[in-house]
């Protein structure tokens, strides 16, 4: 399974329907139901991978399906920077913020690229429409490369959204955070070749 053929699975093509609100999502019972399937589909293709870089894949697929519980049993237990990761957003999304940036502090420095050309995230965040306006409303400003934690500042400062655009754009680029970062584990698993050889990042709440 390479890079193409994961972003085929049944699961990550669902992402333009998933993760429909930023802030308290609820589990949706239909994705839910895929992501055993799918997370043996990847185990049993990497079974030589190791345990924590298989459960960052976990951890990713239970959050696409907006399971913050079952995301979060998994990932505090991921002592590694994409472990690490995968807890910031889950605690972003539960409206945690403290918590989250607290995390992103532990990740250091990861590259946010897109799976399908290797660009920096913050390249396809500025062709958002209507981005510029959200980040002016917010008093921030998303730099280059992506960083999330001002992302993260930038929810806080748009929640709750003042419109059905403003939300749309912020989930838009949740979306495309979710698919950096488990393109990144699917690498640590070896999808593509590379293993997280990061600095290790402590477990914790």
């Amino acid at each position: 399974m390479d890079r193409r053929d994961w972003m085929n699975l049944p699961l990550v093509e669902e992402i333009d329907n998933s993760m429909s609100c930023m802030i308290a999502p609820q589990p949706c019972a239909r994705l839910m139901a895929m992501v055993p399937q799918v997370a043996e589909t990847i185990r049993k293709q990497y079974h030589t991978a190791s345990p924590d870089a298989l459960a960052c894949v976990k951890a990713g697929l239970w959050l696409l399906a907006d399971d913050l519980e079952t995301c979060h049993k998994i990932c505090q237990n991921i002592a590694t920077p994409l472990g690490s990761a995968w807890h910031a957003i889950m605690h972003r999304r539960e409206g945690d913020f403290f918590n989250s940036l607290y995390w992103w502090r532990r990740v250091g420095v990861i590259r946010w690229l897109h799976p399908r050309d290797g660009t920096d995230i913050a390249e396809c965040i500025d062709q958002i429409t209507g981005a510029g306006n959200l980040w002016r409303r917010a008093s921030l400003k998303l730099v280059h490369p992506y960083d999330p934690a001002i992302f993260t500042r930038i929810v806080e400062a748009c929640t709750p959204a003042k419109s059905t655009e403003s939300a749309d754009v912020l989930m838009r680029i949740g979306r495309l955070e979710w698919l950096a970062l488990f393109a990144m584990s699917m690498a640590a698993v070896g999808a593509v070749g590379t293993e997280d050889r990061s600095r290790r990042a402590p477990a914790g709440s």
